[in-house]
């Protein structure tokens, strides 16, 4: 993506901004969906794309390239939650798994066979970037110490708002000291049947604080 990439900053390939944008808002979470399984969320806000500077470009035909479209959209937003999608199938009480392992390796989401792949549905992240946008071949590089990780994110993007339906455009982030905020309690359970679903589907769950839960 580029040599010089600063973290907590997001960047976009070929954009008008080669310094990235700032992220405003990082957050990761967890979620328990019985019937399915425990799932990873991430949420990433950047700041509104105005207080950067874009460097000069005279051919402003492609949305893409164009300081004054970014502009008017104002701000990005990649989720796996705040649009209702489904974020990161982690493990299950049938497929049970280590939390600290999975904290220090590399996971995926929405994988796409090649880059000319069509967008698809019901996908893991949505993407709002020039307009409500489509994004996938997600790759997380986890690497834990203590509480805190680093996380490096790049995915694929589609200007689906305008019509492309093709995943022509790649980001990347990295971001520091990112401390795990817990899991997403299911509502329809209590409290005590959220923790021994957690007990049963993360190995090394006693190593963990059962205030782990959080209300959805």
């Amino acid at each position: 993506m580029t040599n010089n990439m600063m973290p907590n900053r997001i960047y976009f390939l070929n954009n008008p901004y080669p310094n990235g944008h700032l992220i405003k808002e990082f957050v990761w979470t967890g979620r328990i969906i019985p019937d399915k399984g425990i799932y990873f969320d991430f949420h990433l806000e950047t700041e509104e794309y105005c207080k950067e500077t874009p460097r000069n470009n005279p051919d402003e035909d492609i949305d893409w390239e164009s300081p004054g479209v970014w502009e008017n959209y104002g701000q990005c937003t990649i989720s796996s939650y705040f649009y209702g999608n489904e974020g990161i199938l982690i493990g299950s009480k049938d497929k049970p798994f280590n939390f600290q392992e999975i904290c220090n390796s590399v996971i995926y989401a929405d994988t796409l066979t090649n880059a000319k792949e069509l967008i698809k549905q019901d996908t893991g992240f949505h993407i709002y970037i020039l307009g409500h946008d489509s994004c996938a071949n997600h790759r997380f590089e986890l690497i834990g110490k203590d509480k805190k990780h680093s996380i490096k994110w790049s995915g694929k993007i589609a200007l689906s708002y305008a019509g492309q339906n093709e995943y022509k455009y790649d980001f990347q982030a990295i971001i520091n000291d990112v401390t795990f905020s817990g899991f997403k309690s299911s509502p329809n359970h209590s409290k005590e049947d959220n923790i021994a679903y957690l007990r049963k589907s993360i190995i090394d769950f006693e190593k963990y604080d059962p205030d782990w839960i959080i209300e959805s």
